[in-house]
This record gives structure tokens, sequence and C-alpha cells, in this order.
């Protein structure tokens, strides 16, 4: 939500949402949906793919998404996708 500054979980046109990235990056780790994988093949891991459609909510959202990665092990970082289409042309 830019009126928030900070990025939920939705798709446009809607750019409000009561659930924040935050909060949803707090829930799979609190379900494990990627760390229980730890010490397992990578490829067993699910993708988490974040898709942002605006500079303001990647930027707002970084450091989400390092805090969510220093819970998984370094080899399940590339389990972790930002697609970001944000740049004209």
């Amino acid at each position: 939500s830019e009126v928030k500054s900070q990025a939920v979980m939705g798709h446009p046109p809607s750019i409000d949402s009561d659930l924040t990235l935050s909060s949803f990056l707090q829930q799979l780790h609190e379900a494990n949906f990627q760390h229980r994988y730890s010490g397992k093949q990578q490829t067993e891991c699910p993708v988490l793919k974040l898709d942002f459609k605006s500079m303001i909510a990647l930027q707002s959202s970084l450091a989400d998404v390092k805090s969510y990665l220093t819970h998984l092990p370094p080899y399940l970082y590339k389990r972790v996708w930002i697609n970001a289409d944000i740049l004209s042309g």
C-alpha cells in the first residue's frame, strides 16, 4: 500500500490489503514453509516467488525479505525469487 508505505499481498489494480508482506513472511516462517527443508535436497524445497509491482513496494520490503532469509540456510536462498516488473521499457 503506498498510503501505508509497506508492501501488501495483493495484485493490481488492488493496492491495499489487510495482509502485509511482513506478516505473510512471518506466517511462512512459523509454518516452516521452507525452513523444514534444511539439510535436504534444495530441489525438494518449494520456491517462494515475490512479485513486486512498484519501486516503493520493493524498497520498503527488502529488510523484511532479508530478515526472512536469515532463518534459511544459505543454500536455500536461491529458492526465494524476486520478480520486479517495475522498469519501463
